[in-house]
């Protein structure tokens, strides 16, 4: 009996390839989706809806990150911090994902997102490619401001003037870079609603390449993102922190990288579409990472922001530089009177050997010693006296500026 089904599943594919040519070379794309419809049901093949994995995925995904975007506002306005342009543009970006997991949700999945093409009704289908134009513009423009918002963050923590322009410079071509892939996908067809009414290649149509105009962005912004996550590792390298700190600061950028693979994916999906017989089902992919790559952007800008409320609720955790500085400043606020291997500490804070009058009787001082034992030279007890963990410095003798650290702190 097993040896009847199998060959009976070996003869419908074999059935339905034959057909599948025939069909190619003789009919019209409606025959021809209208012929597989037909063999599809005959031979039994399965049907496929993955449409609702995607809407969970959609909502859930986009969800989590709005709630931390969230967080990473109301921290900041209720501690006192300084909100900037960065801020604004990763509002931006979240208002961006909005319309379209709105999109996804109610017009894509419904319209035949993640099923078969051939057993869509043929307005559905055109439906389809009316709400599959507009994402791209809106993928175009998301992934535009996260890279800009981190951008922005980086001009905020890096004072070297080579850095800051480099910084400069990479935010004024991202900025083209969207704006020319948002001009691009809004005008691919000539008029617009060709791209939505053309498919059955009835109309006369000019569009661009569309599969073209996808492995230039995802390529351009592979690159972009490698530059941009390049410049602050770079500059970690020459702070003068402990490798401790080098590597907590750097691990946090390092998780940039996971976008970067993403986009890496992402592309691999656009090459297969580009070959597809079933777009309404094969472009499940290409939405699938997109969704996690937008996402997980935004929530890459704000894990400094987490950082520092980790630190506020778990400070004996995640406040080590905080504490080893603070117990720096405490010695060095107590040593001022410390010379060769011993000295005299004065009960006050003022000059050691200096007596202090008495408030009873003005002929009468009162100066009180103790021998301290301490293994610490002079210059280095006088380099404690300030907090060096803000002072961090570059090569150049450059001071960092304190926002770097605090940060991340």
């Amino acid at each position: 009996m097993r040896k009847n089904m199998h060959r009976k599943v070996n003869t419908n594919v074999f059935l339905q390839g034959m057909i599948e040519d025939c069909v190619r070379e003789t009919c019209t794309i409606k025959q021809s989706l209208t012929a597989k419809n037909i063999s599809s049901t005959l031979c039994g093949a399965p049907v496929s809806n993955i449409g609702s994995q995607l809407k969970v995925l959609n909502i859930t995904l986009f969800s989590i990150t709005a709630a931390v975007a969230l967080i990473r506002l109301l921290f900041k306005y209720f501690s006192g911090a300084n909100t900037g342009w960065d801020d604004n543009a990763i509002i931006a970006a979240l208002l961006t994902g909005v319309p379209s997991v709105v999109l996804v949700d109610r017009l894509l999945i419904p319209n035949g997102l993640g099923r078969d093409v051939w057993t869509l009704p043929f307005d559905t289908i055109t439906a389809f490619r009316r709400a599959a134009y507009i994402l791209p513009i809106l993928y175009f423009l998301q992934a535009g401001l996260v890279k800009i918002s981190i951008l922005l963050f980086l001009l905020r923590i890096f004072p070297k003037p080579t850095t800051r322009k480099l910084l400069y410079g990479t935010l004024i071509f991202t900025s083209l870079w969207t704006v020319a892939f948002i001009l691009a996908g809004a005008l691919q067809c000539r008029p617009p609603s060709f791209y939505w009414i053309s498919w059955d290649m009835k109309s006369q149509k000019s569009c661009i390449d569309f599969g073209a105009l996808n492995w230039a962005n995802s390529v351009l912004g592979i690159a972009l993102d490698t530059w941009i996550l390049a410049i602050p590792l770079f500059e970690v390298i020459y702070l003068q922190l402990s490798w401790r700190r080098k590597l907590g600061v750097s691990l946090m950028f390092f998780v940039g990288t996971f976008v970067t693979v993403v986009s890496a994916l992402r592309l691999q999906s656009i090459a297969h579409l580009e070959h597809a017989d079933n777009p309404t089902r094969d472009m499940t992919a290409i939405i699938y990472w997109s969704s996690i790559e937008q996402d997980v952007g935004i929530l890459c800008t704000c894990m400094p922001t987490i950082r520092r409320i980790l630190v506020r609720i778990y400070p004996l955790v995640f406040d080590s530089k905080n504490r080893s500085s603070r117990r720096d400043y405490d010695y060095g606020s107590y040593s001022h009177g410390l010379t060769g291997n011993g000295g005299a500490i004065e009960t006050t804070e003022g000059d050691a050997n200096r007596p202090q009058k008495s408030n009873t009787a003005p002929n009468i001082f009162h100066m009180q010693t103790f021998d301290v034992q301490f293994e610490q030279n002079l210059d280095n007890d006088k380099s404690a006296l300030v907090k060096m963990g803000n002072l961090a410095r570059t090569p150049s003798g450059r001071l960092a500026n304190n926002q770097f650290l605090d940060s991340f702190d």
